[in-house]
């Protein structure tokens, strides 16, 4: 998914082969590896994230592709694209991204859960947000380029059919909540005035704003997310498993109704320099 979208914005920033590139809050890999196809054999990809198990399920994933394990030294090595770094670390934490300046910089889906967003406190002390951001610019060399890809508004976030959705309209309801709770569902609004003031270089920003259809193949694979969150509320106590029945059955209809479509929040992606 986005596989269109993720290409056009690696050729606008100007990633290509002998590149270091950094993936920040990579998970288990997602973009990891068309980074390190990006990059070659002659370049690197430095693939950050907090969590443990995010790192062993790429590392699992980089071994099925015939990678050489890296337990020693945390490189993952490969005989035709380009090594993997992996790095368990906060991105918001006060130490380097990386030993050496990096080329490129690829973050994706991770400032939306980044808590207190809300404007630098005093007495000198700095939000997550800001500490990520001067992370990332200290990461880049000078001319380095950096992509923010992260939730932009969620007014528009929900489905759309000529069938009645009480249950998606709890579901979405409790979801929006939780989001709240944790991070940001616009911390892409704030992001280009933010940026600037951390002393970065605006180069564009894109709206990615997608529509399924219900009769589209990514149809399916949001069918199976919603339906794995309506029990994941349930194991929680915020719903009853009957609450998951009548969702399911509602959900299914939503998906046997032609001119049913659902719109997620809408994204942006942000593409930054470090000035040269």
């Amino acid at each position: 998914i986005f596989a269109g979208e993720t290409r056009a914005l690696y050729a606008l920033a100007g990633f290509k082969y002998g590149d270091v590139l950094c993936d920040v809050g990579c998970g288990p890999g997602t973009t990891t590896f068309e980074l390190a196809q990006l990059a070659g054999p002659n370049g690197k990809v430095i693939a950050t994230d907090s969590s443990s198990d995010g790192l062993s399920r790429l590392r699992g994933k980089a071994l099925d592709q015939g990678y050489s394990d890296g337990e020693d030294d945390g490189v993952l090595h490969h005989a035709d694209i380009a090594p993997i770094e992996l790095c368990e670390r906060d991105a918001a934490a006060p130490s380097p991204l990386s030993a050496t300046p990096v080329d490129g910089l690829w973050c994706r889906w991770l400032l939306t859960w980044i808590s207190q967003l809300e404007a630098d406190g005093p007495g000198g002390t700095v939000s997550p947000l800001t500490s990520i951001l001067r992370n990332c610019r200290a990461a880049l060399r000078p001319g380095g380029t950096a992509v923010f890809w992260d939730y932009f508004c969620d007014a528009g976030w929900g489905v759309t059919s000529s069938v009645p959705t009480p249950e998606w309209d709890r579901l979405l309801m409790l979801l929006g909540d939780e989001w709240r709770q944790v991070g940001d569902p616009a911390v892409a609004s704030k992001l280009p005035a933010r940026l600037v003031k951390e002393g970065f270089e605006l180069v564009s920003i894109k709206s990615i704003a997608p529509i399924v259809l219900q009769s589209s193949a990514d149809w399916i694979w949001r069918s199976s997310y919603f339906a794995l969150q309506a029990r994941r509320l349930a194991n929680e106590g915020k719903l009853t498993n009957e609450d998951v029945e009548r969702f399911d059955a509602e959900w299914a209809l939503i998906g046997d109704t032609p001119g049913s479509f659902y719109c997620p929040p809408t994204m942006a992606a942000i593409v930054a320099r470090r000035p040269a």
